[in-house]
């Protein structure tokens, strides 16, 4: 398809209604979406310490509008791009005729991912996701088998580091009790009501994020939450892993020979 005119291209950018990511499209023009994604560059080297993907392959899970796949293609990346919405219910079908862009789409649930149809990945991007998940751990191992060995996954999204210590009923406990709480990997099980959103499924502290990676055959370079004031008790967790090994396999058929024998 041919590039299309600025001009033509501003009119159906402001046209467009419905974009959730706010990202620069064009030198100058940004969509109006709600989730402000800003300077593609510096949220990789601020964030994961991330410079120079000129030539890797990239996997963006979730792109919905495809704001940050089409800002890793703008940096030399080769980027494909998923999501279980047909790009055609989102802004990435048009932002990706506005750019011209080369990303590959692909609708297919984290659940499904699988390197015969995809191929293997030098950096995988998921943000925003892990917590609307009702298999968070399956996910990750998803991930795993479509990483290059020594591959990278990185991203971010809402934590519960914050949100257990504050909302649910610790502060009453003893200072010492806190303090061991906070060291323990906690998951918990979301009613449907936290941020008005029955998609969020599980809220997990950095030691449970962690532990889940590990488990799942990465070794964490960084698990780290920082407070998101503006979404009151919320937190946003970052993370950078790097995949070492398979995964642990869920069952060993030989586990429990000694106590059976």
């Amino acid at each position: 398809m041919p590039p299309i005119d600025r001009q033509e291209a501003i009119q159906k950018i402001r046209e467009y209604r419905k974009w959730y990511h706010g990202f620069e499209i064009l030198p100058g023009i940004w969509t109006e979406g709600e989730y402000h994604i800003g300077s593609t560059p510096e949220y990789l080297s601020s964030n994961f310490n991330i410079h120079d993907i000129s030539g890797k392959r990239i996997l963006d899970i979730g792109t919905f509008d495809g704001g940050f796949a089409f800002g890793f293609e703008k940096m030399g990346a080769q980027v494909v791009a998923s999501d279980i919405i047909d790009q055609t219910r989102t802004g990435f079908l048009l932002a990706k005729n506005i750019l011209n862009s080369s990303v590959k789409f692909f609708k297919i649930s984290v659940y499904d991912l699988n390197s015969d149809q995809l191929g293997k990945f030098d950096y995988v991007h998921y943000s925003g996701l892990h917590y609307h998940l009702k298999y968070p751990v399956l996910a990750l191992e998803k991930i795993n088998a479509v990483l290059e060995p020594n591959g990278i996954v990185f991203g971010h999204g809402t934590s519960g580091e914050y949100h257990y210590r504050t909302i649910i009923r610790f502060k009453w406990l003893d200072k010492k009790i806190r303090q061991y709480l906070n060291k323990l990997p906690i998951a918990y099980y979301l009613d449907g009501s936290f941020n008005n959103d029955p998609t969020n499924w599980f809220l997990f502290n950095d030691n449970c994020m962690k532990t889940m990676f590990i488990r799942a055959g990465f070794q964490p370079d960084f698990v780290k939450s920082k407070p998101a004031t503006e979404f009151g008790h919320r937190s946003v967790c970052y993370f950078k892993c790097v995949r070492v090994k398979d995964p642990d396999p869920e069952y060993w058929p030989d586990s429990h020979k000694q106590i059976f024998s």
